[in-house]
């Protein structure tokens, strides 16, 4: 219901930090503990994250490195990267790709937001939406109306407006 800003994350491996616990907004981690929630509360990238140095010492052995496979999670192992090069833009705007590639349309410009209007006091807007309310304000048209017999009656109808 209440959003409340995250304090800094203090991750531990076997070192006494009981002193944080006593300040207000600041969460205490043991590195085999790790959680993504605690690392990007709300999937938001960029807590301040303090790492002791046991702890950063033991991350290798928790989760592992590219070539070793993690100790303490069983069958766990890093992803690598899917693409070798990091320069995407060069392969995109290459001659081959652009000979398949669509060329990109004219850029429509759209008005994010237009007021409402009422038909029923703005007579150009009623003759946009119903044409044939022109010819029923000309003619002065018919309308059927439920009298107070039940039965339906014809009646003149204009409009003033």
């Amino acid at each position: 219901r209440h959003r409340h800003c995250r304090g800094f994350l203090v991750v531990y491996s076997e070192d006494n930090v009981k002193v944080f616990r006593s300040l207000p907004g600041v969460e205490l981690v043991n590195v085999t503990r790790l959680n993504i929630l605690q690392l990007a509360p709300g999937g938001h990238l960029g807590r301040f994250v303090i790492w002791t140095e046991s702890a950063s010492a033991r991350l290798d052995e928790v989760v592992g490195t590219f070539d070793i496979v993690a100790v303490q999670k069983k069958d766990y192992f890093l992803l690598t990267a899917k693409i070798a090069n990091p320069d995407i833009a060069c392969p995109i705007n290459s001659s081959e790709i652009q000979a398949i590639v669509c060329p990109a349309g004219p850029k429509i410009y759209k008005r994010p937001w237009t007021q409402h209007k009422n038909p029923l006091t703005n007579k150009p807007v009623l003759f946009r939406l119903n044409p044939y309310a022109k010819t029923i304000t000309r003619d002065g048209g018919l309308v059927r109306e439920c009298g107070r017999s039940g039965g339906w009656r014809a009646q003149k109808f204009r409009m003033d407006r």
